[in-house]
């Protein structure tokens, strides 16, 4: 498997537990009553923000926004594109995540030079 293979395998891997992971703490917050984040409000945030709104004084006073609800369900579960520097640059990337060479390498050490 390639390095980058790899790398694309892992982020989905992460971002696949990651999204388990909250799905559980949800379920449970749920069902002790606790409550958790309504997706709709996401949903109205990502809304406005074509309207160069970023802020609010509470999501919850903001107008809604048609389709809110599968807006912030579709962000949430949307992948964010994370851009990584060259390794040129002298800034950790993918290159550094791989295995062989590259698997034991404490990329501190070497942004730090």
């Amino acid at each position: 498997m390639s390095h980058t293979s790899e790398f694309v395998l892992r982020a989905f891997l992460i971002g696949a537990g990651a999204t388990i992971v909250m799905d559980l703490w949800a379920r449970l917050l749920k069902q002790l009553g606790i409550p958790s984040l309504n997706f709709a409000y996401l949903g109205r945030w990502i809304g406005h923000l074509p309207e160069g709104q970023w802020i609010h004084e509470g999501i919850a006073r903001a107008a809604p926004i048609k389709g809110e609800l599968w807006m912030g369900w579709f962000g949430r579960e949307a992948p964010v594109p994370v851009p990584f520097p060259d390794h040129d640059e002298g800034a950790p990337g993918p290159s550094h995540l791989g295995t062989g060479e590259t698997a034991n390498l404490n990329w501190q050490e070497e942004a730090a030079v």
